[in-house]
């Protein structure tokens, strides 16, 4: 068997792109045999960039969180309705030729004691989480 020494590979398309301003993310779970799975991953990589994407590879899926915002749908391979049944949190639309990822989060404030605020964030620390997982855990346990 021969092998290469220089391959000289190319890239189709750049995978870089500005961060976008942090507004949350989506999340998707797609089986790794999906029809969109390729074209999906591909237009994110291109349009959307790396900066803006973190997978988490499963056994038998892939999860992936996606920065919220909005870009031209550039692609052939799927539409937005192809990607629906595999989201998990957040809203995905196709407006206009665009994509639209958005968060299922929405930023809050609260004024509060700041006694009761370092109460809090003691507490998150001891179980190691942020303070904001730690309101919303508790918020979430007494509203069920």
């Amino acid at each position: 068997m021969k092998r290469m020494r220089n391959p000289q590979l190319k890239p189709v398309y750049p995978i870089h792109q500005p961060t976008l301003e942090y507004k949350g993310y989506v999340e998707l779970e797609i089986p790794k045999d999906a029809v969109v799975f390729y074209p999906l991953v591909d237009y994110l990589y291109e349009t959307w960039g790396m900066e803006n994407i973190r997978l988490r590879d499963q056994d038998h899926t892939i999860i992936l969180f996606i920065r919220a915002g909005e870009k031209p749908l550039t692609t052939n391979g799927f539409f937005a309705a192809d990607i629906l049944p595999f989201l998990i949190k957040g809203d995905i639309y196709n407006e206009e030729g665009n994509l639209i990822f958005r968060s299922s989060y929405r930023k809050t404030s609260l004024e509060l004691p700041i006694d009761l605020l370092e109460s809090m964030t003691e507490l998150a620390e001891q179980e190691g989480i942020s303070m904001s997982k730690w309101v919303e855990q508790k918020l979430s346990s007494i509203l069920k």
